[in-house]
């Protein structure tokens, strides 16, 4: 008899544990989803290299940025003379960090810093299309507010510096047959620029598990420092616009994954020098607790490297991030 009512004991118990967990578990995919300042309509919105989004909170980010793919860069003769255009194997590895401050429940700054080398990978890449390092350190501002429990309008913008060094080699090999002397000047390029991007955030949420982003930016450049190197105007302008859409398959189905597809178009205004970039792909995040922002997100790029600088590397290439951001 006594074993038969420690048995009883023992199953109630499992099942209360189990009830309790059941009802913490839906605590927790519920209230916070709420409570969060990245949430509309219930649906947590995950971070994008591309998109900003018009929400105010407060977090520390940091991306590990990866690549590869093909570049066009000249192809020479033995005299040193252009013969054409080929297509060069290239890599990237970078790093980017941001700590996000939310000032009021409307408004937050931001501040960055980055940085990115693309570099060719067997010799010839390196020795013709050479290696570039991007850096970048800048703040930003989002002032917005909900118009209903399912639509944010947000002002975003972002002011920096963008600093970008490379190494020249096929230009100094180049000028070395051609003028049977070396010049250090043909090998290393430094250019600094100003960046300032103004726009609009706007989010839409019709349910808990479907949600969409777009944002258009004005984007102004200046260069502030060149060795020469930099072929475009000093003052550049033009047009970013992008979205995403995003479906969290936790509310759906209990599975703690979100998803996201991306696009982004940078696009010049006259002729002001700047090339045209385009991006696009796909997010893959762990949705279960809004206090954690943990995925990966892929995307394909096609657009000059670095342009302005001969040569300006028109490249094809697969890109990824590892995203890790935390919230409180």
């Amino acid at each position: 008899m006594r074993s038969r009512i420690c048995l009883a004991v023992g199953i109630a118990l499992a099942v209360h544990g189990a009830s309790a967990r059941g009802e913490e578990q839906a605590a927790e995919s519920t209230s916070p989803r709420r409570e969060s300042p990245r949430a509309l309509n219930g649906l947590v919105f995950q971070p994008s290299r591309l998109i900003t989004g018009p929400f105010s909170d407060t977090s520390f980010g940091m991306a590990t940025l990866f690549g590869a793919g093909t570049a066009s860069a000249p192809r020479y003769n033995l005299a040193g003379n252009q013969t054409g255009t080929r297509d060069y194997t290239m890599a990237a590895y970078g790093q980017a960090l941001d700590l996000h401050l939310r000032l009021t429940p409307d408004v937050a700054i931001r501040l960055t810093v980055e940085g990115t080398i693309f570099s060719g990978i067997n010799g010839k890449s390196l020795l013709v299309a050479g290696a570039t390092a991007q850096a970048g350190v800048g703040a930003g501002l989002t002032a917005g507010r909900d118009l209903s429990r399912t639509l944010r309008l947000s002002f975003v913008g972002d002011v920096g510096l963008a600093p970008q060094y490379s190494v020249l080699i096929g230009n100094a090999v180049v000028g070395v047959i051609q003028s049977r002397s070396f010049d250090s000047a043909g090998l290393l390029s430094t250019v600094d620029r100003l960046r300032a991007a103004p726009g609009l955030s706007l989010a839409w949420a019709p349910s808990p598990m479907l949600g969409f982003i777009a944002e258009a930016r004005y984007v102004w450049t200046r260069r502030v420092t060149s060795d020469g190197s930099d072929t475009q105007s000093r003052t550049a302008q033009g047009v970013s616009v992008g979205g995403l859409a995003a479906f969290d398959l936790d509310p759906f189905i209990t599975f703690p994954i979100a998803l996201q597809a991306i696009y982004r178009g940078d696009y010049p205004v006259g002729n002001s020098g700047l090339s045209t970039v385009n991006q696009a792909g796909f997010g893959v995040y762990y949705s279960r607790r809004v206090s954690l922002a943990l995925g990966l997100e892929v995307l394909w790029r096609h657009g000059d490297i670095r342009p302005g600088v001969a040569p300006s590397l028109k490249s094809d290439a697969a890109t990824g991030a590892l995203w890790l951001r935390y919230y409180w």
